[in-house]
């Protein structure tokens, strides 16, 4: 029986929109809701999540990705909202919504769910939604605070990037959250 691993595939966030970011969640955290916030080291955009993989799926998976480089470009991407999942009144999910990049991020997403549907892997059945989650509710502690945070909250003028790499990551679940290591990562033209 072979080995499983636990991986996605990611767009990675550069350390000083984390670091932005993580100063977002220090002011949202004032609400005194009871979110879990994502540590900004494990920040990223995932495309698609693949859950328990077969170590020897791992060599056509690679390949896959770096079709998909080799045929698109290195874009501008740029953090402009804030909201929640399904609404910022009573957010389960809280994230950051794009304003430039949306388009690459929606192509790129659709290319590799369309190389991988054809090695056997499940389709998403959701439309994808390019976001960024930086938190999710626990309770419903503080939940009115919270809301009128968000729907009041503008994000500063930093949070853009040039997205120049695509991730291939293993995710090992700890009590401690999450442990993300890059399995393979390759370069867009």
């Amino acid at each position: 029986m072979s080995e499983m691993l636990r991986t996605f595939i990611a767009l990675e966030i550069d350390d000083e929109i984390k670091q932005e970011i993580g100063r977002i969640e220090d002011h949202l955290k004032s609400s005194g809701a009871d979110i879990r916030w994502v540590k900004p080291v494990n920040l990223h955009l995932t495309l698609k999540f693949l859950g328990e993989t077969p170590t020897e799926k791992l060599v056509h998976i690679n390949a896959l990705l770096e079709k998909v480089c080799e045929i698109n470009t290195n874009f501008l991407m740029e953090l402009s909202s804030v909201g929640g999942f399904p609404n910022t009144k009573n957010p389960k999910v809280i994230w950051l919504g794009f304003s430039k990049g949306k388009e690459e991020i929606l192509k790129i997403e659709q290319q590799i769910e369309e190389l991988l549907s054809e090695q056997g892997f499940a389709k998403e059945e959701r439309e994808f939604s390019p976001h960024l989650t930086i938190g999710r509710k626990r309770s419903s502690l503080n939940q009115f605070a919270l809301a009128t945070m968000l729907q009041n909250y503008t994000l500063p003028n930093t949070l853009r990037q040039q997205v120049k790499t695509l991730s291939f990551i293993k995710s090992t679940l700890t009590p401690e959250g999450p442990i993300y290591e890059p399995l393979s990562t390759w370069s867009f033209k």
